[in-house]
């Protein structure tokens, strides 16, 4: 029940769209979940990373996603219901190598005497997930067609029963349970601790938004005026001419007096452009005072929304979508710790994911390098960072570790740093070869610095050489 109402908040909440955009596009973006290899053997190392890169490409088995794409699903799914379970398809369905993704409430449980009869006598089953009679994981029932289903409404026969060595190296197993633990058993909802205050936020702004449109619409309210008294002196001059009127003589000075101002009033009206609508007899008219839109309101949404976030280790501006706080950059470095979080727990993903595609390479033969048993050791992922303020003092100081002996090219480029600096040294020599100044020998005064010219030197003597040989 939790869960259903939390999916349904997530349908239907625009902060909460809001969350989950920022969270994922700030976690994965467009470059997260990009392989690096440094592995010894640069053979392997090239004809790994093309064909992985080449596989990410079309990773999902129902919908074809991408790599970068599934990585947003999951860590959806890991916020909104806890868990979720991947399989990779090495035989099990079409032996495809691609991934089948099920969701928190693809988990299910079936009876007791179905576990048992798959994962042997004693076994049991809690929320879907499959234990040892010494309460050890060995196992978990997930089903495509059967989402949020329980115990006897389960059909057996539409169920995959997973099964793992607890013993065993998670990253060789065929599935993978990636769950935000709590405790035992499944995991726990990060947004499930914001529902009430989401649900009391859109209700909020739903109501303002609903009085501010009546509001909007309305000019006036009517209130009623049932006193006789207060039409008398305008259908007649003295007090003194009522003793002698029949009740019908009454009722008809009443009415003709009223008429006639009526009609006094409204050509006076439409004389001077005025729009007006005639009220019925007995109502008189009043102008709306009204506080809506209350821009109070704002102070106590930014409040609301401020909390839902920080329930997911963000700050306001994650939900708000706001920066124009003074203090953006605190917000951002604040909520940096929860999205290199995040980060991490997905290279758990990514580490199974990649591990599952090189067995599956090696055994279809397309992946024929010779490729040693510590190779994940050699695996690094690609994540967003945070961006700078000032480019130029990061750089400065990027110059000033290498020239101290402080930083080394790893920790600034990455386990790949070989290959970067070797492209580096490629394009360096390019330009020289070509009569382009490199913008690492460019001087300040636009000059070209006197290593760069010897080596241009060098470049037109060895040419010039050449030429003399070959006539």
């Amino acid at each position: 029940m939790l869960l259903s109402l939390t999916r349904n908040l997530v349908r239907n909440s625009s902060l909460f769209q809001t969350i989950l955009g920022q969270l994922t596009t700030n976690v994965v973006s467009t470059c997260g979940g990009k392989v690096v290899l440094s592995l010894p053997n640069e053979e392997a190392n090239k004809s790994i990373r093309k064909a992985f890169y080449s596989y990410t490409r079309n990773v999902d088995f129902y919908t074809g996603d991408t790599l970068n794409h599934l990585l947003k699903r999951v860590l959806r799914e890991y916020v909104i219901g806890g868990d979720c379970v991947l399989l990779f398809d090495d035989g099990l369905v079409e032996d495809s190598g691609k991934v089948l993704f099920f969701e928190s409430n693809e988990i299910v449980d079936v009876p007791l005497n179905v576990v048992e009869q798959h994962y042997g006598q004693g076994a049991w089953i809690s929320h879907g997930k499959v234990y040892s009679k010494n309460g050890r994981h060995i196992g978990t029932v997930v089903s495509k067609s059967q989402s949020g289903l329980a115990g006897v409404a389960v059909d057996p026969n539409k169920c995959y029963y997973l099964k793992k060595d607890p013993n065993g190296n998670p990253l060789d197993n065929y599935w993978f349970h990636f769950s935000n633990n709590w405790r035992e058993g499944r995991g726990v909802s990060q947004a499930a601790s914001a529902i009430a205050t989401i649900h009391q936020l859109e209700d909020l702004v739903q109501s303002e938004l609903l009085a501010s449109r009546r509001n909007s619409q309305i000019f006036c309210w009517l209130t009623q005026n049932t006193e006789p008294e207060q039409l008398l002196p305008t259908a007649f001059e003295t007090p003194e001419e009522i003793e002698d009127m029949t009740e019908e003589q009454m009722k008809e000075a009443i009415k003709n007096a009223e008429e006639e101002e009526k009609v006094v009033s409204f050509n006076h009206a439409k004389e001077n452009m005025v729009v007006y609508e005639a009220l019925p007899e007995g109502y008189d008219a009043k102008q709306l005072q009204t506080s809506h839109p209350n821009n109070n309101v704002q102070i106590m949404v930014d409040f609301l929304a401020n909390r839902c976030a920080a329930s997911m280790g963000l700050s306001k501006i994650f939900a708000t979508g706001n920066p124009e706080d003074s203090n953006w950059r605190a917000n951002q470095l604040f909520s940096f710790p929860t999205i290199l979080e995040f980060q991490h727990d997905l290279e758990q993903v990514n580490d199974w994911l990649f591990n599952s595609f090189v067995k599956w390479g090696l055994k279809k033969g397309f992946i024929k390098a010779y490729i040693a048993e510590d190779y994940m050791d050699y695996v690094d992922w690609e994540w967003k960072k945070l961006d700078e303020i000032d480019e130029v003092a990061y750089q400065n100081g990027i110059r000033l570790g290498l020239e101290n002996n402080t930083l080394t090219y790893k920790e600034i480029l990455g386990n790949d740093w070989k290959d970067k600096l070797e492209q580096v040294a490629y394009e360096h020599q390019w330009m020289i070869e070509h009569g382009i100044t490199p913008a690492s020998e460019k001087l300040l005064s636009g000059g070209q610095s006197e290593s760069s010219k010897q080596e241009a030197v060098k470049v037109v003597e060895e040419q010039t050489r050449e030429e003399t040989i070959e006539q």
